[in-house]
């Protein structure tokens, strides 16, 4: 009974993790809304960007870290915020 305790958690954590990587990539696009980013758009569904975990890759390049994921349900849309691994920069992008 312990160990279904000790890992029921982490089982869910597991899931969510995943869930949310699965999420940010079902979106079409999303479109630049703040701060500061070198890319005007981000499309998974190209072959250019992929997600691994909590990095972004352009061409096999790690270039951004998420910092978060919000689905808003009164608006009906997405937000995600990343940093750019090479500056610090954060930039928050809109479900298009």
């Amino acid at each position: 009974m312990n160990r279904f305790k000790l890992l029921f958690p982490i089982f869910l954590l597991l899931i969510f993790a995943c869930n949310k990587e699965n999420k940010i990539k079902q979106v079409k696009f999303w479109k630049f809304s703040d701060g500061k980013s070198s890319s005007d758009i981000l499309n998974f569904n190209s072959k250019d960007y992929r997600i691994k975990k909590d990095t972004i890759y352009k061409l096999d390049i790690p270039l951004y870290k998420i910092e978060n994921y919000e689905q808003r349900f009164l608006s009906g849309d997405q937000i995600l915020v990343i940093k750019e691994i090479q500056t610090g920069k954060t930039a928050r992008y809109v479900s298009k």
